[in-house]
């Protein structure tokens, strides 16, 4: 496979899990998308994070995200609550981001989305921001863990609750990938999370991707291709072949990047 000079891929491992990420530019000009992870013998922290191309400086929005968690696990550990420890870098990574600002003073006006998981004492503890997401797939089943943050989440409630018709979600589904959470707003941000940590067995294997990924390649895909490779490596390599080949009538390719943990 042919990378362009801003693609990689990385790889890495501890007593935890096998860790491989990909990180591909798509035909954008620039790379928005990224990515961090850190793992000592016994905890593994992976992050996503997916610049806003639709706003000010989107990589600078990410790298900050993605360096708030790296900095924090770092300065924190030991960690004694994943959970508050998670909920809190996230809030703190927003009010960062927030409080860029350019070299006359005003605001940097910059967002992203976010996805990060911690796995410690044998389970995953995740928070996401915006519409990226993180997967558990087990035993040939796949399951999103986070639910994304924008409109047509919100619709799909209406919808559900009776709030609004079936003509009127017709009528506002066009506009259903616009965020409706994401690092960097003013206001609070929402932080979707997991509320009590989630044991995992030998042989799970935990996704994170930005929408570069799911956008091209459907979770009936990304599951067969789960089902029929077991190296994290060969994992993300099938991703990016498959994103390829599903991409080639698209007139325009988003970044993407993805990380696979295979816990031990």
């Amino acid at each position: 496979m042919t990378f362009a000079k801003n693609d990689c891929i990385m790889i890495a491992e501890n007593n935890v899990a096998d860790l491989a990420v990909i990180k591909v530019l798509g035909n954008r000009a620039e790379q928005q998308d990224s990515f961090g992870y850190l793992l000592p013998d016994s905890e593994c922290v992976v992050v996503v994070a997916d610049g806003m191309g639709g706003l000010n400086s989107g990589d600078i929005a990410s790298k900050s995200a993605v360096n708030t968690v790296l900095r924090e696990f770092k300065s924190a550990s030991p960690i004694l609550n994943p959970l508050d420890f998670l909920y809190e870098t996230t809030s703190t990574a927003n009010e960062e981001i927030c409080n860029l600002r350019k070299d006359d003073g005003s605001s940097l006006g910059a967002g992203t989305t976010m996805v990060a998981v911690l796995v410690k004492d044998n389970s995953i503890n995740w928070n996401s921001v915006g519409d990226s997401r993180a997967y558990l797939w087990r035993n040939g089943e796949l399951v999103q863990l986070t639910k994304d943050q924008n409109y047509k989440t919100v619709l799909d409630k209406q919808i559900v609750s009776g709030i609004i018709s079936a003509q009127e979600y017709q009528q506002e589904i066009s506009r259903g990938e616009a965020l409706v959470s994401y690092l960097g707003m003013d206001a609070e941000c929402l932080i979707d999370r997991n509320l009590s940590p989630l044991k995992l067995r030998s042989g799970d294997k935990v996704i994170l991707m930005s929408d570069g990924l799911y956008r091209l390649v459907s979770d009936n895909e990304i599951l067969e291709i789960l089902n029929s490779k077991s190296a994290v490596k060969e994992i993300v390599f099938e991703f990016e072949n498959k994103a390829q080949q599903n991409s080639l009538n698209k007139k325009r390719r988003d970044n993407m990047t993805v990380a696979v943990l295979k816990i031990k």
